[in-house]
């Protein structure tokens, strides 16, 4: 029998907004837009507002249906990745 442990990383475990705020950030600026404030981004992402929403709501002139594509293409890339931060006290509770 095989045991199988399923581990949500995001939030727990690992603080992501750095890497979501950057990525953000970098659409916005591909497609030649002013990114919010990481506080203002993450207010909005506290209520579970879309990336699209987002967009559509702060940067109307921007395609926002460009924006999810190209922020899924970079979310999960591994260089992206090493963005996040191990959130204080994980590595002691896993241990």
């Amino acid at each position: 029998m095989c045991l199988t442990i399923y581990l949500d990383l995001d939030g727990p475990l690992v603080d992501p907004s750095a890497r979501y705020y950057s990525v953000y950030s970098d659409c916005i600026r591909e497609q030649g837009g002013i990114a919010l404030t990481f506080d203002a981004y993450w207010a909005l992402k506290r209520e579970a507002r879309r990336e699209e929403d987002i967009v559509m709501a702060f940067h109307p002139r921007l395609d926002a249906r460009r924006h999810g594509m190209l922020f899924l293409d970079e979310i999960e890339a591994p260089l992206r990745l090493e963005e996040d931060v191990v959130v204080e006290g994980a590595l002691e509770t896993l241990s």
